[in-house]
């Protein structure tokens, strides 16, 4: 929730699901996030990076993982920075670290227009 007073376009989004009525989750661990909307079979993981908010997800360890797991239930998980798949990704050091848009598919999309353009 910091990233949202650092990016106008992550506050806008935010300020979306709220109107929408969405019911914003955040425990606080990368897994137990990602599970929940897995198993509600919507929803979405949104892991900003700004400036001043670094990205803290390893690629190698974090990422990629939870995306492979994320598509293969049908959804889609994409790196906040870029909007790339994270599994088309390459990871160039053990410690490279990245954002994270993962969920059901339709609602990563969205994000990803919001956020990306």
């Amino acid at each position: 929730m910091r990233a949202a007073a650092e990016s106008p376009a992550y506050l806008a989004l935010i300020n979306n699901f709220i109107t929408q009525k969405y019911t914003l989750r955040y425990s606080g661990g990368l897994v137990p996030d990602v599970v929940h909307a897995l198993v509600k079979g919507h929803g979405v993981y949104v892991s900003p990076v700004t400036a001043q908010s670094k990205a803290k997800l390893r690629r190698l360890y974090e990422l990629a993982p939870i995306a492979l797991i994320v598509e293969c239930a049908g959804g889609m998980a994409l790196d906040s920075a870029t909007g790339k798949r994270v599994l088309e990704t390459s990871v160039e050091d053990t410690d490279e670290r990245g954002g994270l848009i993962c969920g059901n598919t339709e609602e990563v999309e969205a994000v990803k227009k919001a956020l990306l353009g």
